[in-house]
């Protein structure tokens, strides 16, 4: 009787373990795609659509490096070329920033971005990370 307690224990764990892989796997896919397909809306320059993409992947996992750096540029984006949401770019910033798993790659990253962005762009977002991460 204790043998098939002990081997339906260890089954069970298996089992357990196995499922927490898979949907490790495919919550990592679901980020790559939110991530990819807001990458596209940057670039056809939908910043309200690639905004939301980043927050459904923040969705799956708040501590994402990227999908926090692609949260605050795509806001700061629509702060600057449509002239949205200019109001939130402070708390999200501090919330990102927070919340990241890697701290200096998101302020690497941000700034690398800022570096290819208009003037404006390059303020603002040089503005929050010298504000907020001293």
């Amino acid at each position: 009787m204790f043998l098939f307690y002990f081997v339906n224990q260890s089954v069970q764990q298996a089992t357990q373990i196995k499922r927490a892989v898979i949907q490790q796997k495919q919550s990592g896919e679901n980020i790559k795609f939110y991530l990819d397909d807001a990458q596209f809306m940057m670039t056809q320059e939908r910043y309200h659509n690639a905004n939301f993409q980043y927050h459904k992947a923040l969705e799956m996992n708040l501590t994402h490096t990227m999908a926090n750096v692609g949260f605050v540029f795509s806001l700061s984006q629509l702060c600057v070329k449509e002239d949205r949401r200019c109001n939130e770019l402070d708390s999200v910033f501090e919330k990102s920033f927070k919340r990241t798993a890697n701290k200096k790659l998101f302020l690497d990253e941000l700034i690398r971005l800022s570096l290819s962005a208009d003037a404006k762009t390059k303020v603002i977002l040089q503005d929050l990370i010298n504000r907020f991460s001293n």
